[in-house]
């Protein structure tokens, strides 16, 4: 007969969750392609150099659909305002001059490169002052302007702890954690933080409460707040979908803990918008 010890040696430890993160999902928009097609023409010709372009996301769709990262006409314009409540993201263009240069392009190269920088925005604090650093996207296209089609490839950059982060708690709603005052409260304190920083969302932002009120901070001010790291609290929000999850211990951003990027998503199509009625085309 089997001991005690043995019959609990043989059963297979619970498993600790830790924190995921929903990939976006790209979506472009026909006046993209527009913009794309007078750069080309216009600007770029044959230089398939790297282009700074902008883009927008939005959490509060309901439950169940994508994370859609949307690139527009104002793409190219990086100091166009972004949609009332989207937050930006910055990201950098490889338009090729042919179906074969797109590809044989080296997409590694280009991974490693978009690593590179967000590494370093983190290790020189410069994302603490400008978070939108941390949301770099990465387009390589060809137009086949004769034809009328956009070939694309789209890659949404992450940087990978070796072992993941382990959650303390699992999350729970803001409904469960906190009262209906508090809910209140907690958003009307969001609110107000963004409107001193200028009235557009911001995505990443401190939390500190005492009670039933609850104070907004910019990451700037991190070092200010949390001045023990190792005992400090991090609360995580997923704005409009009422997310809650706190964890005690900081991640140390050890360079050895660190894999190299991956990409959460990417996309490689072909598209031809004069074949999708709602998305047409028209030539000016």
């Amino acid at each position: 007969m089997a001991s005690e010890s043995e019959d609990m040696g043989d059963k297979p430890a619970p498993s600790i969750p830790k924190l995921q993160f929903v990939p976006f999902a790209s979506a472009l928009d026909a006046g993209f392609w527009h913009q794309l097609t007078q750069k080309k023409l216009n600007e770029y010709r044959l230089d398939e150099s790297a282009k700074p372009i902008k883009s927008h996301y939005y959490n509060g769709d309901p439950a169940g659909l994508p994370t859609r990262l949307t690139l527009e006409f104002s793409a190219f314009d990086m100091n166009a305002p972004t949609p009332a409540r989207s937050c930006p993201a910055l990201g950098s263009l490889y338009n090729t001059n042919t179906l074969d240069s797109f590809k044989k392009f080296d997409k590694k190269a280009l991974l490693d490169q978009a690593a590179n920088e967000i590494w370093e925005a983190i290790k020189s604090g410069s994302a603490l002052n400008n978070p939108v650093l941390l949301n770099k996207f990465l387009l390589l296209t060809f137009a086949d302007l004769k034809k009328y089609h956009f070939y694309y490839w789209f890659c949404f950059p992450a940087l990978c702890l070796s072992d993941g982060i382990e959650l303390i708690t699992p999350p729970v709603s803001i409904g469960e954690k906190f009262s209906k005052t508090q809910v209140l409260e907690f958003q009307k304190s969001y609110d107000d933080f963004c409107q001193g920083e200028g009235g557009s969302p911001q995505p990443y932002f401190l939390i500190s409460s005492t009670g039933e009120s609850f104070s907004m901070s910019p990451l700037s001010k991190f070092t200010e707040i949390c001045t023990d790291k190792d005992k400090c609290i991090k609360e995580v929000v997923k704005g409009n979908s009422h997310m809650y999850s706190a964890y005690l211990e900081a991640v140390n951003h050890a360079t050895e803990g660190m894999k190299t990027i991956s990409p959460s998503s990417y996309k490689y199509s072909e598209v031809n918008p004069r074949e999708n009625p709602s998305n047409e085309y028209t030539r000016h």
